[in-house]
């Protein structure tokens, strides 16, 4: 069945509103040297590091407003997932996501001159009782210094999805990469994890090229 999972409302939740900096900053804003200079002047830069680190477990914490996902069975442990890209924070546009499983994941390979930002979103989804994911989320077409990304969240019952996410930018070398997902499931009371593994196939092509203005023809 599909189904949309509200979770927090942007116009509620305060940390609603910074989820969206978070993943800017994280994704771009560190890297952008006008806005460290005005961090620097407020002082913010003393620790950039660890400005960085909190903002990017809050990026990865973070929940969006609505959730579509396919699951055959909810009372049992599942995810569901998408990917993003385009604009500075990487989620401009929907790329591809588990909601259409038949939509290819093909992306466009950054360059020097021009970063192509992405984003990927896993979603860890409630089940019958209260289950702990633990694994791994694996993206080695988005340029991070590790290409996995370590998942250990509880979803309590009854609550909305959890959100881990990854931002980036997208690799500089095109060809074929596999986004995978490898979790164990643990529910209470159950006597053995369940265990979630995906692997997505994941294209990433080289940028067209344009001709310069006033070229010959």
């Amino acid at each position: 069945m599909i189904r949309l999972g509200r979770t927090r409302s942007w116009r509620k939740s305060p940390l609603a509103l910074a989820c969206p900096f978070a993943a800017w900053f994280v994704g771009s804003g560190f890297r952008n040297t006008r806005f460290r200079a005005r961090l620097s002047h407020h002082g913010w830069m003393v620790r950039p590091h660890i400005v960085l680190i909190w903002l990017g477990l809050l990026a990865g914490s973070c929940a969006v407003d609505r959730v579509a996902h396919v699951a055959p069975d909810e009372s049992r442990p599942h995810v569901s997932w998408e990917i993003r890209e385009g604009g500075e924070s990487g989620d401009e546009r929907l790329v591809c996501g588990s909601t259409e499983p038949s939509r290819p994941c093909a992306l466009v390979a950054g360059t020097g001159q021009a970063a192509n930002e992405s984003t990927v979103r896993l979603f860890l989804h409630a089940a019958a009782t209260d289950t702990s994911y633990l694994g791994l989320m694996t993206t080695p077409f988005v340029e991070r210094p590790s290409k996995d990304r370590e998942i250990s969240l509880t979803v309590p019952h009854g609550s909305q999805p959890v959100l881990s996410m990854v931002t980036g930018r997208v690799t500089m070398k095109p060809g074929a990469y596999t986004f995978v997902i490898a979790l164990d499931a643990t529910q209470s009371g159950a006597p053995a994890p369940v265990r979630i593994t995906q692997q997505i196939p994941v294209t990433v092509s080289a940028p067209a090229v344009t001709a310069p203005t006033g070229a010959s023809r």
